[in-house]
């Protein structure tokens, strides 16, 4: 597993990954390299991406956010970002991630889509 994210669970519906705590451009991309076969594997399912540790997102990271969110929802899945921080809610919000991800500051939100 690299440093830049970690598997929490998996079951029939979904896969709760771990990120942070810093994605800069080197770690979003490290992060693509390594969870995008794996994205592709489960994109049947709903995959929740848990920003909880998160302190730095690059735009490198938000393009990679978005490109999964394109494969998972072709296969019929569900890209959810939960739990971000103040600072990375406002981020991915003035991007416009939420038009296109769902994208909560709290689990309980995310869980209640």
């Amino acid at each position: 597993m690299s440093a830049n994210a970690s598997l929490v669970s998996t079951d029939a519906e979904a896969c709760v990954v771990l990120a942070g705590p810093r994605l800069d451009d080197a770690a979003a991309l490290a992060l693509k390299d390594e969870w995008t076969p794996r994205i592709e594997r489960h994109g049947d399912k709903t995959i929740r991406l848990d920003l909880s540790q998160v302190d730095y997102l690059s735009s490198t990271a938000i393009a990679v956010f978005l490109t999964w969110h394109k494969k998972i929802e072709a296969r019929g899945g569900r890209l959810v970002l939960e739990k971000a921080r103040p600072f990375v809610f406002e981020v991915l919000s003035v991007t416009g991630v939420p038009r296109l991800v769902r994208v909560s500051p709290l689990a309980s939100q995310a869980l209640a889509c």
